[in-house]
């Protein structure tokens, strides 16, 4: 599996072998997924959490959300990424 750590890493954002532009997470938005993490993913995250859950267990997808959200938060400069999209 990705280190979740490299999360952001040439403008692109790589998870367990996907690789996804950052533009397709502009539309985060929090909501209830579980009791213990909060956030709306794209379908593809979502599709990663299943195939994660089904391997490892419903915990270890929680904590990749989780490490997900903190990289996503820390590590992305949405501005930036909105100038580039006006740009095209």
């Amino acid at each position: 599996m990705t280190d979740l750590n490299e999360i952001y890493k040439n403008k692109k954002i790589i998870i367990s072998g996907y690789t996804l532009k950052i533009s397709d997470l502009n539309n985060i938005k929090t909501s209830e997924l579980d009791s213990q993490i909060k956030i709306r993913l794209p379908k593809i995250f979502k599709k990663l959490i299943e195939i994660e859950s089904q391997k490892n267990g419903r915990s270890k997808a929680a904590e990749i959300l989780h490490r997900l959200r903190v990289s996503f938060i820390k590590n992305i400069d949405i501005s930036e990424t909105q100038n580039e999209k006006s740009k095209k």
